[in-house]
């Protein structure tokens, strides 16, 4: 499984997209410190993620299994925008 990400630093606003047995998925998260975790939904699949600038800007996404976070990083391609338009 992999995730595409888009991130707008001066926004900080992200774009989630994968695909999930067959099925696209998109959307749409903000978020506000540059250390944060939130969390989201995929066809009924639940996943973290974790926004973390240090020393560079990364996005971790993490499946949550039965209520507990599993810890195996899931593969994702990051893609910084620098301004909005």
């Amino acid at each position: 499984m992999k995730f595409y990400v888009e991130v707008t630093r001066s926004k900080k606003e992200a774009v989630i997209q994968s695909e999930i047995d067959g099925v696209q998925y998109s959307t749409v998260m903000k978020y506000e410190e540059d250390d944060e975790w939130n969390s989201f939904d995929f066809g009924g699949n639940i996943f973290d993620i974790h926004f973390l600038y240090d020393n560079g800007f990364t996005v971790s996404i993490y499946p949550v299994i039965d209520d507990s976070v599993e810890y195996s990083e899931l593969d994702v391609e990051l893609k910084l925008k620098r301004k909005s338009k």
